[in-house]
């Protein structure tokens, strides 16, 4: 027979000492002693850390031990006030509670650690992002301050407005004299402007005209000569000068000195326009090789940077750009000297003829003597060639020769795209030696036809 069964059905139907109240209390009492006594009240050891226990689980591991005491030693209420339990049973009872409650504890625990994780995890991200939000509105408030105190006297007499990306930590930006950069580039501007209006007319400019002229260029090169191999570019000359931190700068104090500001909402685009510009012109410098031509890189930076001065045109108003440009010589090469043309007019040379087949002749001359080619080279060069008169039919409009060099910017793209593939043509098809193929990849040219019709005769 079950011993347990056999000594509840024995048990007298009395209340125990003191009444069922009572025994209550002593039973909690006694549970708190026994638990406190095992430690179990005050602290449990669990994977290395201390799992402190409120008196709330307190007093729930007393009524489980009070039970245990009553009837896991196989005893009634009655029988544990009567006489005291032997202490294996009572060690048992112990350990099986304290167990109970160390596990639940510790399960507890185990889950609030891996929340408590989460949570810091999330606060981390979101300090990195407002400290990140934090630093852009910082840098933009600087600006526009900055543009503030120069507008109204105070502040540096001629900081950048404009900072971004790479370029603009450069000490060359940082200190440059910018109103004075701004006022020689609109008085080269209007000089060149001039000068075309005397070579119209068949006439010859002022000697006075063309020193002024090399003077403001002189005082703008102070800072294209700290920028020289600092602001990266394929061209020979004004690579630095058309850069987009060399153009927004001054843009910017051309406009604030004619009282036309850009606001705040105009340098956060022209600020994004810029770090775009930077982050797309190393994608492509970054994926060139040793048989990458230079005319292939020239290309890929001015088509860049005349998508950059288009979108910059773009945030300006129409009053803004009158001010900064002249709509007539916009774009036309040796005229604005904020177009990418400036890149390559000094180094492109323009092949002026009355026909095609002129220009063809004076083509296979002109490369004949620059890459320095042998007779068997030159006499490979007449497929290349042939493919190079269809790919610049469209350029073959007449001009006058006071215009043959001031060629639209569009025009000089495609010279640079006939160009470029002329010389892929001809690093296949020509039997070029090391020394000619070298020069042939360094090459900065763009070869720019233009018709020329001859003079009438008498």
């Amino acid at each position: 027979p079950d011993p347990l069964a056999s000594r509840l059905a024995a048990l007298p139907l009395i209340d125990p000492p003191g009444g069922w109240s009572g025994a209550l209390d002593l039973w909690k009492r006694k549970a708190l002693l026994s638990v406190g006594s095992t430690g179990g009240a005050s602290a449990a050891v669990s994977g290395g850390g201390v799992i402190f226990m409120s008196t709330k689980w307190i007093w729930a591991a007393g009524i489980a031990v009070a039970v245990g005491l009553g009837f896991v030693g196989g005893r009634t209420s009655l029988d544990f006030f009567r006489s005291r339990p032997s202490s294996a049973d009572v060690s048992d009872a112990r350990s099986s509670a304290a167990d109970v409650v160390a596990s639940d504890l510790e399960a507890t625990v185990d889950r609030l650690e891996a929340e408590n994780r989460e949570l810091r995890r999330d606060r981390d991200a979101r300090r990195a992002e407002a400290e990140r939000l934090s630093s852009e509105l910082a840098a933009v408030s600087a600006r526009v301050d900055t543009m503030d105190k120069t507008a109204s006297g105070g502040g540096p007499p001629h900081g950048p407005v404009f900072t971004f990306g790479v370029s603009g930590q450069l000490e060359a930006v940082h200190e440059a004299n910018w109103p004075e950069i701004a006022d020689s580039s609109q008085r080269i501007a209007e000089d060149v402007r001039e000068i075309l209006s005397y070579q119209e007319s068949g006439e010859k400019p002022p000697r006075e005209l063309l020193i002024h002229l090399q003077e403001h260029t002189e005082r703008v090169r102070k800072y294209e000569y700290r920028t020289i191999g600092k602001l990266p570019t394929a061209g020979r000359h004004n690579g630095e000068l058309t850069h987009p931190i060399s153009l927004t700068n001054t843009f910017a104090q051309i406009l604030e000195t004619a009282g036309a500001p850009l606001t705040p909402e105009q340098i956060a685009r022209i600020e994004a326009l810029g770090l775009s510009f930077e982050t797309e012109f190393e994608r492509l410098r970054s994926g060139y090789s040793e048989g990458t031509p230079r005319v292939e890189r020239l290309l890929d930076e001015y088509s860049l940077k005349g998508a950059f001065v288009d979108d910059l045109y773009a945030v300006l108003t129409a009053a803004q750009r009158g001010i900064v440009v002249d709509e007539e010589t916009q774009r036309i090469a040796g005229l604005d000297l904020y177009c990418p043309t400036l890149l390559i007019i000094h180094t492109s040379p323009v092949v002026q003829g009355a026909t095609l087949e002129e220009i063809v002749g004076k083509m296979k001359t002109l490369l004949t003597q620059s890459l320095e080619l042998s007779t068997d080279e030159v006499a490979a060069l007449d497929s290349p060639l042939s493919q190079w008169a269809q790919d610049i039919a469209g350029l073959l409009e007449p001009v006058t020769a006071a215009h043959a060099t001031h060629y639209h910017y569009d025009e000089g793209a495609q010279a640079g795209r006939a160009t470029v593939a002329l010389y892929r043509s001809m690093l296949r098809e020509v039997p070029l030696d090391e020394a000619s193929r070298a020069r042939l990849l360094d090459d900065y040219a763009f070869y720019i036809p233009r018709i020329v019709p001859a003079p009438p005769q008498g």
